[in-house]
């Protein structure tokens, strides 16, 4: 099914029910809720990437300025040698969208003195799974991509939608980078110069000031003083 014709179907469901009995329909049971809590804390234990640790290696596909997949590839070891502000998110999570403009002020205010990487994940609120309203008023209605074309498809609609200028790259569909960095929801990361985690952020959705706190880790590492 299109976006479109998605979107209309489920504002057709909305308008048919009153708020509550939309995420009755859409949500969990505090049963299911503590399964899903429960999985994130056990990725949580499992991560490799740790602070004050060497960064678990990665290769990721990169999209082009236009939103395509370039074709061409990028490693962790590509980094080395130049700090490196990585970001981890998905569309379909709210907390991370509102989090993109300070991400994105951060990265003008930077990018001259550290390199910087988006790596797309999944989705975590598709239609066809976790979905939640707010997505729906947003018009961020999508299904959970099953080809790497599908995920840069919905990542080109999040890049213009938040005037994303900072490169960005594909996670694959094993999810590997996200398995290794626990990414999703949204994560943030500082990687020195060489290769050690030097910020990591809790996992998403987080506070704001985790935010201010990489900036300033970003800060101190681009002025010499780590």
């Amino acid at each position: 099914m299109k976006k479109d014709d998605l979107t209309k179907e489920l504002r057709r469901e909305l308008l048919s029910k009153d708020m509550a009995a939309f995420e009755e329909a859409i949500g969990f049971t505090e049963e299911e809720w503590h399964q899903i809590k429960n999985g994130l804390n056990q990725r949580e234990v499992g991560m490799k990437a740790t602070l004050n640790s060497q960064a678990p290696a990665f290769s990721v596909t990169m999209m082009n300025t236009e939103g395509e997949i370039s074709g061409s590839t990028v490693s962790l070891a590509d980094y080395k040698g130049r700090p490196l502000a990585l970001v981890l998110g998905s569309y379909t999570c709210p907390v991370f969208r509102r989090h993109n403009s300070r991400i994105n002020a951060i990265y003008e205010a930077y990018h001259n003195k550290a390199a910087f990487l988006h790596i797309y994940v999944y989705e975590m609120h598709p239609v066809n799974s976790w979905f939640i309203p707010i997505n729906l008023q947003d018009d961020v209605v999508y299904d959970q991509p099953t080809t790497l074309a599908g995920r840069a498809a919905v990542a080109r609609d999040w890049i213009k939608a938040q005037n994303i200028h900072m490169p960005v790259a594909l996670d694959d569909m094993h999810n590997t980078v996200d398995e290794l960095y626990a990414g999703s929801p949204e994560r943030l990361y500082v990687i020195d110069s060489d290769g050690i985690i030097r910020f990591r952020s809790s996992q998403g959705p987080f506070d704001d000031h985790e935010v201010d706190q990489w900036e300033a880790t970003l800060q101190q590492l681009t002025s010499h003083t780590i």
